[in-house]
């Protein structure tokens, strides 16, 4: 008989590869809407554009050279990535949510 405790993690998902540096911009992010909308708010319902168009300006001003969010002086790469987390969250719990205005047809 073995020392050793066995384990089975074959096949199952690595959440040991998500670096410490995501984990903390989701939480830097979601600790300061918690300031500005409550906590959880972003688990209400809302709409797959509103996600998108959050996430657009973002990015739009991290591509203009604007590092950090004027309101809340944190990255704007790090609101970026949190709502598309929020976006794909809202997805998988409420599918009817998706409001793109141009879905392909599959």
């Amino acid at each position: 008989m073995s020392d050793k405790a066995l384990r089975f993690n074959e096949g199952k998902l690595r959440f040991d590869l998500i670096a410490p540096e995501m984990d903390k911009a989701l939480a830097e992010i979601l600790s300061y809407g918690t300031i500005k909308y409550g906590d959880r708010n972003w688990e209400k319902k809302l709409s797959a554009m509103n996600y998108i168009a959050s996430a657009k300006r973002h990015l739009n001003s991290w591509e203009l050279g604007k590092d950090n969010d004027l309101e809340s002086n944190l990255s704007h790469l790090k609101h970026l990535f949190c709502n598309i987390g929020m976006l794909i969250t809202t997805l998988e719990r409420h599918p009817e949510m998706d409001d793109r205005p141009y879905k392909l047809i599959k």
